[in-house]
């Protein structure tokens, strides 16, 4: 089992206590009653199709439908592109989180429909279409009165939680993201400068331990070669090299760890307490691909997140990012999903791309005419390597139950499949899982959640086929 040797819920005590008292009264309370919690993933839901999934996945929506609260990770700019109706400019940006997503305002009805009522918009797809396609985003949600976090006009707004008032009381959200686009990142106005619309980002520097011999060379081709040529290296010092920083490691493995901006940490975390004294029960979710999409295990640096987060007052931690599922940690009580997988993944449905997605499929694969390619096709062509892994496309709805206070009762995983074997409009629409897939996606989560110590049996639920009882916090 992977140690994650990371600071703790204790590691914001110290800056807490040194507060002056007077900043400290505010109180607390919890819910009232027992309350159901069901999250799912990515939620890149590009097309209305709420007819179709009632005639073949009524169960699903059944589930979604039932709980309390019902939380998503909203993957797309949604916006009615070329409509008289949009008050905003909508423009791709020059740079995208890997594809310009974008879907139909037809869509947010659906989401309601769906039972969704707490949606995260920090992602590194939320910058896509510019501030005009984030601000129609944030619109088209409010109209269904769907509570969209982590997204706005400034830094405070992205970052200012977000509530939803339920039966058994109100539920605070702050959604951040540590992965993103550096033109999607949110900031407040300073003097004269105005604010820029974006997400709330925490960011984190990548620094790759070397080994030394392997660090000699890289502090040699610096000090020879382009804008290091020249500079005297300290011994001992960090070398920089087309923006990644390299140290020297004390043994012969290589290493890539990520150092967290604080300041960004700690405004998350000042909002998560905010939001708890403010409601009853605080959602906390982070959308993270580090160190990379194909690994089953966060860096560390979300598990320090992730854990300081349950320290400031969240009551349940999501992630997300990845495009597959990573392990569960109950942390002092509180769980923690490390990635949530994919729900929808409808992006190989898109219509309209800009020219720059189709200029990069063409020199990344060798397509003399792309104009030849409908963009199902360029989708084809990228997403044969790129999501080949039969892990992107196999997933899990999570239900999480409470009791009154809050505390975590049990948590029920329901696998699902997004269609590795479909063809056409099926790609990237779940399912429940056939027997044998939902099997290895059951398996697979077991042993990912053992890293954290979470140690649960597979148990049939005669309510969803081949759904699995993970976890019992009164064992």
């Amino acid at each position: 089992m992977k140690t994650h040797n990371v600071p703790t819920a204790a590691h914001d005590e110290a800056a807490r206590s040194a507060t002056p008292e007077v900043l400290r009264q505010a109180t607390t309370s919890a819910p009232t009653k027992p309350f159901t919690l069901t999250a799912v993933g990515d939620l890149i839901y590009l097309r209305p199709m709420l007819p179709t999934l009632r005639a073949r996945v009524p169960q699903m929506l059944e589930l979604l439908g039932g709980a309390d609260v019902v939380y998503g990770n909203l993957e797309t700019n949604v916006f009615d592109l070329g409509s008289a109706d949009e008050p905003e400019e909508i423009v791709p940006e020059a740079a995208s989180g890997g594809t310009w997503m974008h879907a139909s305002s037809a869509i947010a009805p659906e989401l309601v429909a769906f039972g969704f009522n707490v949606l995260a918009g920090a992602n590194n797809h939320a910058g896509d279409w510019g501030r005009g396609g984030m601000r129609s985003t944030i619109r088209h949600m409010a109209r269904h009165e769907l509570s969209l976090a982590g997204v706005g006009d400034t830094l405070a707004q992205a970052t200012l939680p977000k509530y939803t008032d339920l039966a058994f009381g109100r539920v605070g959200h702050v959604s951040a993201t540590t992965t993103y686009t550096p033109h999607s990142r949110a900031a407040d106005p300073s003097g004269v400068a105005p604010a820029r619309a974006g997400v709330n980002a925490i960011h984190l520097t990548p620094v790759t331990s070397l080994t030394p011999a392997a660090f000699a060379d890289m502090e040699n081709l610096c000090a020879k070669v382009g804008a290091m040529a020249g500079r005297v290296i300290e011994p001992g010092s960090e070398v920089e090299w087309q923006g990644s920083r390299y140290v020297a490691g004390d043994t012969d493995r290589l290493g890539l760890s990520y150092r967290i901006d604080e300041d960004h940490l700690r405004r998350n975390l000042t909002a998560i307490r905010q939001a708890r004294q403010n409601s009853n029960f605080v959602i906390f979710s982070v959308h993270s691909h580090e160190p990379y999409n194909e690994s089953q295990e966060p860096s560390d640096a979300l598990v320090e997140i992730a854990r300081r987060a349950v320290g400031a007052g969240a009551g349940l931690v999501l992630c997300h990012g990845p495009h597959q599922l990573r392990g569960i940690e109950i942390f002092e009580g509180v769980p923690i999903v490390y990635s949530l997988g994919n729900f929808f993944m409808m992006n190989n449905s898109l219509d309209i791309v800009p020219p720059d997605f189709s200029k990069e499929i063409s020199e990344r694969y060798s397509i003399d005419n792309i104009g030849r390619l409908t963009v199902p096709e360029q989708f084809a062509t990228r997403n044969r390597n790129l999501f080949a892994k039969p892990e992107m496309l196999e997933s899990a709805i999570f239900r999480f139950s409470f009791s009154e206070g809050g505390r975590l009762k049990d948590i029920r995983a329901y696998p699902i499949e997004l269609g590795l074997n479909h063809t056409g409009a099926d790609i990237g629409v779940p399912a429940p899982a056939s027997s044998h897939v939902a099997e290895r996606i059951l398996l697979r989560l077991r042993d990912l959640s053992k890293e954290f110590g979470t140690e649960f049996t597979i148990q049939t639920d005669e309510a969803w086929p081949h759904a699995a009882h993970i976890a019992d916090t009164n064992r």
